[in-house]
């Protein structure tokens, strides 16, 4: 018996994340060798779904927060009720979803509070009849950004058949923190990679990002005009939220309207990036960062500082290029050589494309497919014929 089918639990899918997006991603490399995918989110997404899609709940405010004491008198206690109707309902969803389950299923979930919220409603994901994962899509050292997280994330793990990250760095330090041996995979690109390496003459950077705080595109924004001394170069960036009118504050102050463009979302990514030169990442934090992995697959190299293991991993393949953590002067000087320096320009852009080879969706899902059926096989059949010469 070998996995036939693959639900990803999630607390929200789809979503406009680079977590997101490599699961879906995935979800298409394991249909193009025939898997069958499912989606299961808990709560309503924040984008049309491209992959079937089955939602435990509308109502994740109700369930998840405290009612406030502040309400009327009158709607206090029809604000319980509701409450208590909800939860009602959520339990009935996920015993109805878990009960259902087939043998040649694996249950891939990718945080752990689906886990924990598995667990709170009756249901042991490593009890049912399919193996079942737990993901982590960002680095090992967010365990310690807040002093709960490391017990929720030993709990889901107890209660997990396995567990994967990014990187073989993270997997060892995982690895040790759980006492248990931890399986890493790189995320794949959504992208075909084109047969050549794109010839583009526009000098043009593209970024696509959340408009947001850690993504520090306000310190992007000040290296690139600092760089770009002969005006010849623009810096397009794609994306929306909360920063969003700072970003524009900050253009307006540098009078930099004419080097630096902000655009809306787009899901047109495949023909900008096909026209992209180049990419910059100046973000404080990432695991293996979907836009790096994504610009490589059109040849387009990405300077970013040094802040995690995923990064680290895809300057190794050749993807970017680190200067640094916080290393203002030598991302300046590194992104100032290369809008002058044409052919050093060429030679990253040729190692990008190459770096590219390494991120197939479809040679991604056959490396899971092939683990997880070991898995299933150490789960429902450990003593099975052709293993007893091992025992």
């Amino acid at each position: 018996m070998t996995i036939q089918k693959v639900y990803f639990i999630a607390l929200r899918i789809p979503e406009f994340s680079g977590g997101s997006t490599a699961v879906e991603t995935l979800s298409q490399g394991f249909a193009n060798i025939g898997i069958d995918v499912e989606h299961v989110s808990l709560y309503p997404g924040t984008r049309q779904a491209v992959i079937p899609t089955t939602t435990f709940s509308k109502h994740e405010t109700l369930l998840r927060y405290p009612i406030k004491t502040t309400s009327s008198k009158i709607s206090l206690p029809l604000n319980f009720i509701k409450k208590k109707t909800a939860k009602s309902k959520f339990r009935k969803k996920v015993n109805h979803f878990a009960n259902n389950i087939e043998k040649n299923s694996a249950l891939i979930f990718t945080t752990n509070t689906p886990v924990i919220e598995f667990l709170e409603n009756g249901i042991d994901p490593s009890k049912l009849p399919a193996v079942s994962i737990l993901q982590h899509h960002s680095e090992f050292k967010v365990l310690y950004r807040n002093k709960s997280l490391p017990e929720v994330f030993r709990r889901a793990q107890r209660h997990t058949d396995a567990f994967t990250c990014l990187t073989y760095e993270d997997a060892k330090d995982f690895s040790s923190f759980f006492s248990n041996d931890s399986k890493y995979f790189i995320n794949p690109s959504r992208f075909s990679r084109p047969n050549s390496l794109p010839k583009r003459d526009k000098k043009v950077i593209s970024i696509f990002s959340r408009l947001s705080g850690e993504k520090r595109l306000d310190l992007m924004i000040k290296l690139f005009t600092e760089s770009n001394t002969n005006n010849e170069w623009e810096l397009h960036l794609y994306g929306d939220g909360q920063e969003k009118e700072r970003i524009l504050g900050i253009i307006k102050t540098l009078n930099a309207e004419d080097q630096v463009k902000l655009y809306p979302f787009t899901e047109n990514v495949e023909d900008i990036l096909e026209r992209t030169s180049l990419s910059l990442n100046t973000s404080s934090t990432e695991g293996l960062p979907m836009t790096i992995i994504e610009a490589s697959t059109f040849g387009v190299p990405t300077i970013a500082f040094n802040i995690s293991p995923g990064m680290r991993l895809l300057e190794g393949l050749g993807a970017c290029t680190l200067v640094p953590n916080n290393d203002e002067l030598a991302f300046k000087n590194l992104l100032s050589n290369l809008l002058a320096d044409d052919n050093l320009l060429t030679e990253l852009q040729e190692r990008a494309f190459q770096a590219s080879t390494h991120f197939s969706k479809t040679q991604i899902a056959e490396e899971w497919l092939s683990w997880m059926n070991s898995l299933q096989q150490q789960k429902f059949h450990p003593f099975s014929t052709e293993d007893s010469s091992k025992i």
